[in-house]
């Protein structure tokens, strides 16, 4: 998750002594459309201030309800911008934090004016929900600017428009899809990583660490993973909709525990794209009943360490294993549901 922070009178948090939340949500359709509402001056994303003791999820179902008549049941989402300002004195004498949530949801949802209750303000304003093409969104924003009479908020919704496009969704591949997969286990400089290890599988390369993965054995790995509850992702940009990587996460008998992985082309590499897609992945997985994820990769692989560190993960043990024949040191990382959620708001 991004944070933009405005800070002008540079306050610490220590500072802080009162906190207004709002969270929202960019929902996309099928037909790649976003469901904004529609102002006499302008355009916003959908949702609104976090009341009382809400989570995020639950104010944005209240927002929904309330601002397009929608009825949705939210599992816990990853916010993928964080918007936050501090400010000196206002608007009682305090210093006030306020945190501005996106989210994104993937869904061909329908505004119903029937059961919209819009507040006076909106009413007002002309709030009317309505699809705009997402390749248009920003432009129309743009032409807004003169006429919009909230800057802050028109300007909150360009970076959080350009930072969904920055972005990355998951996407469970169909057996047509699996040509990618293919494509990334036969190349050499993505699988590097792979090579070396005594793995006893016909299509595994000692050397350079490819697997032949050609169409007959598709279905095969298909039906498996179904079979098997396996959960299998390609990683797509929010931009053009290009495959750049895969995550998979499911139950090793052996260690007794969910393991995870992440692998992102090698000419996609570079683009932040593997942090993105770890954190979708831990979120489907605690969405979905797992309470604790593990990997294992060589101990010299400083940036994969790091990049699960950066994630709330934390160091399990250090060990050993074979790699060429020759013992390396390797680590096993594990997080929890609890430490994930905490890392992720902080």
């Amino acid at each position: 998750m991004k944070k933009i922070i405005h800070n002008d009178h540079n306050l610490n948090d220590s500072d802080i002594n009162n906190v207004v939340k709002r969270a929202k949500l960019l929902i996309i359709n099928d037909k790649d459309e976003f469901l904004m509402a529609k102002t006499f001056d302008c355009y916003h994303i959908l949702g609104g201030h976090v009341e009382n003791d809400e989570n995020d999820e639950k104010t944005i179902e209240r927002e929904l309800m309330e601002e397009a008549g929608i009825n949705l049941s939210l599992p816990k989402l990853v916010p993928f911008l964080s918007i936050r300002y501090y400010t000196k004195d206002y608007p009682t004498g305090k210093n006030t934090l306020f945190i501005n949530n996106y989210y994104s949801y993937s869904g061909n949802l329908s505004p119903n004016f029937d059961k919209m209750n819009l507040t006076k303000d909106e009413k007002t304003w002309d709030f009317v929900p309505t699809y705009v093409k997402s390749y248009k969104a920003l432009d129309m924003l743009k032409e807004c600017y003169e006429v919009c009479k909230n800057k802050n908020v028109l300007n909150d919704t360009i970076d959080a428009l350009n930072e969904y496009f920055n972005g990355v969704s998951l996407y469970t591949p169909k057996l047509d899809d699996y040509w990618y997969e293919k494509k990334l286990d036969m190349d050499p400089k993505t699988m590097e990583y792979n090579r070396g290890y005594d793995i006893k599988n016909p299509y595994y390369n000692y050397d350079d660490g490819t697997i032949i993965f050609n169409e007959d054995r598709w279905k095969e790995m298909h039906d498996r993973r179904k079979n098997n509850n396996e959960f299998f992702a390609y990683i797509k940009t929010n931009s053009d909709k290009k495959y750049v990587g895969t995550c998979n996460y499911k139950y090793d008998k052996e260690s007794n525990r969910y393991e995870c992985g992440v692998v992102i082309q090698h000419s996609k590499r570079g683009n932040g794209y593997s942090k993105l897609a770890l954190q979708l992945l831990c979120n489907h997985a605690f969405n979905n009943g797992v309470d604790e994820l593990y990997d294992k990769f060589e101990l010299d692989r400083k940036e994969a360490l790091n990049l699960f560190l950066s994630v709330g993960f934390k160091v399990d043990k250090q060990t050993k294993w074979k790699k060429f024949g020759k013992d390396v040191d390797g680590v096993v990382v594990k997080i929890e549901k609890q430490d994930f959620y905490r890392k992720l708001y902080e």
